[in-house]
């Protein structure tokens, strides 16, 4: 709060986070799963494929699906069934729901480009070491209490907050004007 209204600048972001199996072809263990690693491993692998990670603006308005809604399925928590539908990303069995774009896997935690700010609109500390993480409501399902409030579209969270302080992330071209 409070809403702050952006421009986001023309750009193609990829369908699903990145495989594992992607980042390392050996890696059969976790094969079709997201990709969980660093934030300076993954930002090398989209220098490797000329692309970028998504800032927090193309992030978010990629799970809105260009609504306004407070989740990427709408504004009330659906059913536990429809929700396991969307907190699970199963690359064997399927992308798992897919919202208004077509995007699949919006919760399992992705890196955002920047470092986290407690505001959006204030400064990251001096020194700061903590990346912006979008998307991490899979980390806490089946959830509890209140824990829900990680799947709204607005949530973000400072990477110290990570297990391994790892996560997954996805592909982002920008264009031209």
């Amino acid at each position: 709060r409070p809403v702050q209204r952006v421009v986001v600048p023309r750009f193609l972001i990829a369908v699903r986070p990145v495989w594992i199996e992607e980042v390392d072809p050996t890696n059969h263990k976790y094969a079709h799963s997201a990709a969980y690693l660093g934030f300076d491993a993954a930002q090398e692998h989209c220098r490797r494929f000329d692309m970028e990670l998504a800032t927090e603006a193309q992030w978010e308005y990629g799970c809105r699906a260009g609504s306004t809604t407070l989740f990427t399925w709408g504004d009330t928590l659906p059913t536990e069934e429809e929700l396991t539908g969307w907190m699970t990303f199963n690359f064997t069995s399927g992308l798992g729901r897919l919202n208004g774009f077509g995007l699949a896997g919006l919760f399992v935690g992705e890196w955002c480009a920047g470092l986290f700010t407690p505001t959006l609109d204030s400064p990251p500390e001096s020194g700061a070491k903590a990346r912006v993480v979008r998307g991490g409501a899979a980390y806490f399902w089946p959830w509890q209490d209140d824990e829900w409030a990680f799947a709204m579209s607005a949530m973000r969270m400072p990477s110290t907050d990570l297990p391994d302080n790892e996560c997954g992330f996805r592909f982002v071209r920008n264009l031209p004007r």
